[in-house]
């Protein structure tokens, strides 16, 4: 089950008709079975392939916004493509591109992955995960 996705998020910025389009293909006019949870954890692993050289992952607990941010823009890419959009018309393309090379930064040490904030006023101690290169001289 997909954890950084939800389906009303996506219904929120995918129209109900390209939605169908990317999820029926048997052309029956009903979303197939399970292929929305399947194209979601996808999006997911993507996310979590491309941070896994810095951070342990699947994150469960105070899942960064980047992460579900990203999800959700690998998720409606994907939506499109497989709705037959031309990737130079995907409207969801070069936001995922951006995307995709932060979390490879992050995956490298190169970036830094920030965990959900506290609520405020409130104090806590928070983990840095930082590269070799950067705990030099630490």
């Amino acid at each position: 089950m997909a954890d950084y996705i939800t389906r009303a998020a996506i219904e929120g910025l995918v129209p109900p008709k390209d939605l169908l389009r990317a999820l029926d293909d048997d052309a029956d006019g009903a979303e197939d079975d399970g292929l929305f949870d399947t194209l979601a954890e996808l999006a997911e692993d993507e996310v979590n392939g491309l941070i896994s050289g810095a951070v342990d992952v699947p994150i469960t607990e105070d899942q960064p916004a980047l992460l579900k941010h990203a999800a959700r823009v690998f998720l409606c890419r994907l939506l499109y493509d497989r709705a037959g959009v031309a990737l130079d018309a995907n409207p969801w393309a070069r936001q995922s591109d951006a995307l995709r090379e932060r979390l490879n930064r992050i995956g490298r040490g190169e970036d830094f992955l920030e965990r959900t904030a506290a609520p405020a006023g409130s104090f806590e101690e928070v983990e840095t995960i930082l590269s070799a290169d950067q705990q030099e001289g630490l």
